[in-house]
C-alpha cells in the first residue's frame, strides 16, 4: 500500500492590536505598589530600628552611671570608661553628655581638692600668700610676730593659676596646646585604686567635653594623662 504523503506546513499569522496605555501601567502595577510599600516601610523600620538602640543605648548609660558611683574603685573605674565609649557614640547627643558628665562629678571634685590641698601643704608661707585660682582670691595665712599684718606676693601666685571655673566666654584649647600639657601626679593622701577611677574619669570628661563643646580645665587634662600605678 502506497503511504499517503505528510501534507504542507500551513503558516498561520495572528494579527495583535497594538496594546493600550492602561494595559502597559496595569503590567507595572505590582512593581509600582511594591515600591510604593517599601518607600513607606523603610522609614518606619529606620525609627524602629534607632528606637531601639537609644533604648540599649540608654540601659548602658544607667548602668555606668550606676557603677561611676560605686565603692569599688574596679567597678567604678569600668563606669567611667563606659561613660567615655557612650560620649563616642553616634546615638549621643549633646544633652545626653549633660547628663553623663554628672558619673564624673565626684572623682573629678576628689581629685581637685587633693590637689589644691597638696598645693597648699607645699606652699612656704611667713605670713600671708594670696593665691590666684581663676578669678577667685584664695587666701592662706599664717602670722609670725616679725610680719604679721604684712603681705607677700610670691612668684607662685604669678605664675600658678588653678581652672575651678569658668567665666565669660574661654577659648577652646587647641591640640598643640593640650600637647604641651604634662601629666600630673598622684597626691599621697589618694590611693593607687582611687586615683584609676579618677584618671578614668578626666578622660571621660575629657570626651564629654568634646561632645558638649566645653572647654576642659588643664588640670583635667594633666590627670587624664597620667600613668596609672
Amino acid at each position: 500500500m502506497t503511504p499517503t504523503p505528510s501534507p504542507s506546513p500551513i503558516d498561520v499569522v495572528v494579527h495583535v492590536a497594538p496594546a493600550a496605555d492602561w494595559q502597559v501601567w496595569a503590567a507595572f502595577a505590582p512593581l509600582i505598589a511594591a515600591i510604593i510599600v517599601a518607600l513607606i516601610a523603610v522609614p518606619s523600620l529606620w525609627q524602629r530600628h534607632r528606637a531601639d538602640n537609644r533604648a540599649k543605648w540608654w540601659q548602658r548609660a544607667q548602668w555606668a552611671l550606676d557603677a561611676s558611683m560605686s565603692d569599688q574603685p574596679t567597678r567604678a573605674e569600668m563606669g567611667q570608661r563606659t561613660i567615655s565609649l557612650l560620649g563616642k557614640s553616634k546615638l549621643t547627643a549633646p544633652e545626653d553628655g549633660v547628663l553623663l558628665k554628672i558619673g564624673t562629678d565626684d572623682p573629678l571634685e576628689a581629685a581637685n581638692s587633693a590637689r589644691l590641698t597638696e598645693v597648699a601643704d607645699a606652699l612656704a608661707v611667713s605670713d600671708q600668700v594670696e593665691v590666684h585660682l581663676t578669678g577667685a582670691w584664695w587666701t592662706v595665712q599664717k602670722r609670725s610676730g616679725a610680719m604679721e599684718g604684712t603681705q607677700i606676693k610670691t612668684q607662685a601666685d604669678r605664675t600658678m593659676t588653678m581652672t575651678l571655673a569658668h567665666t565669660g566666654t574661654p577659648r577652646k584649647p587647641t591640640q598643640t596646646n593640650m600637647d604641651s600639657i604634662a601629666p600630673s601626679r598622684r597626691p599621697a593622701s589618694v590611693t593607687p585604686e582611687d586615683r584609676k577611677v579618677q584618671i578614668a574619669a578626666a578622660k571621660a570628661r575629657i570626651t564629654l567635653n568634646e561632645l558638649t563643646g566645653d572647654v576642659t580645665p588643664d588640670w583635667i587634662t594633666a590627670l587624664s594623662k597620667e600613668e596609672p600605678e
